[in-house]
């Protein structure tokens, strides 16, 4: 049994170094089971057809990879027929022929048709063109062009300008890697093509055409005259439209797109909102993802719809604000005279203008509550029923105009308003929504606030609206306007423009996808006069001379999408819905978009995991939903995020901004420069101040548990602040600062707290508006000598401590159960008024220094001290005088004494001789 293999193939790009002239070739070889046939040698045969002649033959006897890949080269392999090199490409249709022997034989793989001329082999063969190498590599100009009105020529590049006349300075031409210029005085950069006059594609794989057209922003496009796209990925297209914003689109005269993704079309239109879109004359889009379509209109909100001319506009640009308009029909005159046919703000209101009843002679005009209130029966003037009532029909309370048939329409949605008109018997017409609008003539708003307007239109899902006739809304927010749209090929529509004829012809003039996608019918040549009539991506490949952009590829992981002319073998395999911008100059397996649904931009970026963006030179986003921003920027966590130079975010959930950062904690973020990676596995935001790989360190460190370390990395309190910066008067000083340091301010450092004033000492205010300042220690206060200069003696003392009248008090903003002690301000200022301080606030708060009343006690004690020692002299002397009169006193007693016992004596004796 032959075993059929299938196999991919994938031309890269043509190689046209001096060394070899042929055509690069990769396929990925699998068995009928789908396996990849790995590491085996195979045998291809390769025959390129001229119509249906063979005009050349070969064979190559290739390894697979470990991944069924292998990589050739057509033109250099064992010839069996015919020259390469002598193949003209020019002529007729060419096709290639592949057959395959893995041991059982040859098997014909099939014929497919090579759809553009090999690139160089076609340049090398052009009648007129010389190879030159300038600097740069091989590039093909001209012959005969003289070198001093032109730049030196790109690698691989083709120039077919002319830039010869005298007056024009040099560095015209295709003067950057793979550029195409052609025309006069045109300029291309590496990648780009310029046509036409003066036309200058200066961005990377830029395209410019027509008269002096600009095309700086990398993948823009400028077609026209004076255009001018310097946004990403930006399309000017006209006379002097520009296109500054990312992805953004002007089209027409004088118009400009500056939002990301906006988009302007007409005559002097102005998207300037991110995703809006201006269309008409003098229209502009501030608001994101608005729209202004008409003459003279203003989108200004946020999703704000305005149509007409000459509106009111309003509203915030980025912020949903309830009042704000949403949709606005203009009915203005000029830029002095605008006015709304119709409004719709964000919260549902509706208005208009109101008219006379004389003025409303059509009997499907729409009226306002006003008209209805002054015109309707039992509570206006008017004969007959007009306006709307309110109706159940099982959903809740809806409104439909009065007099309405309830068998001509569908059962009222819950505060919905069913302004339309039916005349058949039907279940279905009408706003049967919930919070749905239906306007007009047999209209079906059956969609959760789904608004259906015009003539048998219908809009059937949540948030749709459908206008005009015949028109189907059936995709979720989708908004469609026309004639008989084409709904069925897409449910993905968010507007449409429907040119149908009748609902056997129905068609699309114009989709825009809510991928971004925007398509529109493609024409015959023939029938595109206009230059500036807008082309689809169909048209361009069929009558571009070169192909540019992305084309489809699958290289074994599903389709992805990847720049025209990359050579695969310096790329990956690319991902599955993937997205690659990247350019890579060397033979790689990991660059570019390797991950499903990646994205890649740069120079040799890596987007390996799934759903990842790298951007940037070397940038990598090998983790699962990772971001990597940057040169050398390396996201590895899942959900990480690298963003700067040499940023690594390696912990899942992480985040690293800056130079040199590292997040390696889960859920962590670190900005800044080279901070410390290694001082914990529990940080959750780090600041680096570090100056290189080898000197890392942190000026903030926040850990899991709360803790914040200012100068430390192992904070073991909520706020913890290391260093050595000793707290003086002069700025910069200490570790903490509360205040600008040219006014008042407290310093900290390890053990001091200071208040200054713009380099000078001030007060430090304690409990200023009451309270206990307690402390469990000393207090001591700075004396030295060679601080103090105009040193006196002290004037106050005894006399005026005598005079302080001390006194016992409550505060009155605090409750107290016993009483303060101390002195009154008011008191202490009129004797000593050194003691009292106005605070600088509003009542001139006194306050009195107990401090420095010390000084004053000492003086009086002192004093007092004199006057006690004095008083102890004299008491002394007193003292010695009482002892000496004592003395006396007792020899005069004992003397009385004496005598008292001799008289008693001498009494006795003469008693005795009687």
């Amino acid at each position: 049994m032959k075993t059929k293999y299938l196999f991919l193939i994938i031309f890269i790009n043509t190689c046209f170094a001096l060394a070899q002239n042929g055509i690069n070739y990769k396929a990925l070889i699998k068995d009928n089971s789908g396996n990849v046939v790995a590491n085996q040698n195979i045998t291809v045969q390769f025959t390129i057809l001229q119509g249906a002649v063979n005009v050349y033959q070969e064979t190559h006897n290739p390894t697979t990879d470990a991944n069924g890949i292998i990589i050739v080269n057509i033109g250099e392999g064992t010839v069996y027929s015919g020259d390469y090199n002598t193949i003209n490409w020019e002529i007729d249709a060419h096709f290639l022929n592949v057959l395959i022997d893995t041991g059982s034989g040859l098997t014909d793989m099939g014929t497919t048709q090579f759809m553009a001329v090999p690139y160089a082999l076609s340049a090398a063969n052009v009648s007129g063109l010389e190879a030159l190498d300038e600097g740069n590599g091989v590039g093909y100009r001209l012959k005969d062009s003289n070198p001093i009105y032109y730049g030196n020529i790109g690698d691989r590049a083709v120039d077919l300008s002319y830039g010869g006349d005298t007056g024009y300075d040099a560095g015209q031409g295709a003067v950057g890697t793979g550029s195409v210029a052609m025309g006069q005085y045109t300029t291309a950069n590496v990648g780009s093509v310029a046509m036409g006059y003066g036309s200058s594609a200066t961005g990377q794989y830029a395209t410019a055409m027509g008269s002096n057209t600009i095309a700086s922003g990398p993948f823009s496009v400028a077609m026209g005259e004076a255009s001018t796209a310097s946004g990403i990925s930006a399309t000017a297209m006209g006379y002097n439209t520009a296109a500054s914003g990312q992805a953004a689109t002007a089209m027409g005269f004088e118009t400009e797109a500056s939002g990301e993704n906006s988009t302007a079309l007409g005559n002097a239109t102005n998207a300037i909102g991110e995703n809006s879109l201006a269309a008409g004359e003098l229209t502009l889009a501030i608001g994101k993802t608005s729209t202004a379509i008409g003459n003279g209109i203003n989108a200004n909100g946020l999703l704000t719809t305005a149509i007409g001319r000459f509106n009111l506009g309003g509203g915030d640009p980025t912020t949903w604000v309830d009042t704000d308009p949403l949709f606005e029909i203009g009915n203005g005159t000029g830029f002095g005279d605008k006015s709304n046919a119709l409004t719709v703000l964000k919260n549902g209101t509706i208005t208009a203008p109101s008219y006379d009843i004389s003025e409303i002679t059509d009997d499907k005009a729409l009226i306002t509550k006003e008209f209805a209130d002054a015109n309707y029966s039992g509570g206006g003037s008017g004969a007959t029923p007009t306006g709307l009532e309110a109706l159940d029909e099982g959903n809740g309370i809806g409104w439909r105009l009065i007099g309405s048939n309830l068998d001509n329409y569908g059962n009222i949605g819950l505060n919905a308003k069913d302004l339309s008109y039916s005349d058949f018997t039907s279940s279905i017409y009408g706003a049967t929504g919930d919070y749905a609008i239906s306007m007009g003539y047999l209209t079906t708003a059956s969609g959760l606030r789904s608004t259906a307007i015009g003539s048998v239109t219908t809009a059937s899902v949540s948030n749709s609206t459908a206008m005009g006739y015949g028109t189907i809304a059936d995709d979720l927010n989708s908004l469609v306007i026309g004639t008989f749209n084409d709904n069925i090929n897409s449910t993905t529509t968010l507007f449409q423009v429907g040119n149908g004829t009748d609902i056997s012809d129905k068609s699309n003039a114009f989709v825009i996808e809510k991928n971004g996608i925007i398509t529109a019918p493609s024409f015959d040549i023939a029938e595109i006069t206009d230059a500036k009539a807008l082309i689809t991506k169909e048209y361009l490949e069929a009558n571009s001379s070169s192909a540019t952009g992305l084309e489809a590829i699958d290289e074994g992981n599903g389709v992805g999408w990847r720049l025209v002319g990359s050579n695969p073998a310096n790329y990956g395999n690319i991902g599955s819905n993937a997205v690659d911008l990247s350019y890579s100059f060397y033979a790689s397996n990991t660059n570019g978009a390797l991950g499903d649904n990646s994205f890649s931009i740069g120079n040799e970026p890596s987007a390996i995991g799934n759903n990842s963006i790298a951007m940037g030179t070397y940038a990598n986003a090998s983790g699962y939903n990772s971001m990597a921003f940057g040169f050398s920027s390396d996201a590895i966590g899942e959900n990480s995020v690298a963003l700067g130079l040499f940023a690594n975010a390696s912990a899942s959930n992480s985040i690293a901004i800056g130079y040199g950062t590292i997040a390696d904690d889960n859920n962590s973020t670190v900005i800044g420069n080279w901070n410390d990676a290694t001082i914990s596995s529990q940080t959750l935001f780090q600041v680096g101040n570090g100056t290189g790989s080898a000197n890392r360190s942190n000026a903030l460190t926040v850990l899991k548990n709360g803790n914040t370390g200012i100068g430390t990395t192992s904070p073991a309190v909520k706020l913890h602040i290391d260093g050595t910066n000793d707290a003086n008067l002069a700025d910069g000083t200490g570790l903490l600062v509360i205040g600008k340091e040219n006014n008042f301010n407290l310093v900290f450092d390890e053990n001091e707290i200071s208040a200054r004033y713009n380099g000078s000492s001030t007060a430090l205010l304690l409990q200023q508006h009451g309270g206990n300042v307690a402390v469990g220690g000393t207090v001591v206060h700075s004396s030295d000598r060679r601080l103090k200069k105009d040193i006196e003696d002290l004037n106050y003392g005894l006399s005026e401590i005598l005079a302080l009248s001390p006194k016992a008090y409550n505060w009155k903003n605090r409750e107290q159960d016993y009483k303060s002690m101390g002195l009154i301000a008011q008191e202490v200022q009129s004797v000593i008024k050194e003691l009292v301080h106005t605070a600088d606030d509003e009542n001139k708060t006194l306050s009195v220094s107990y401090t420095e009343l010390i000084p004053v006690l000492i003086k009086a004690i002192q004093e007092q001290q004199v006057i006690i020692e004095s008083q102890k002299l004299t008491i002394s002397a007193q003292e010695q005088t009482n002892t000496e009169q004592s003395d006396l006193l007792q020899v005069l007693l004992d003397r009385v004494e004496a005598l008292e016992k001799n008289t008693v004596l001498l009494s006795k004796q003469v008693l005795a001789k009687n």
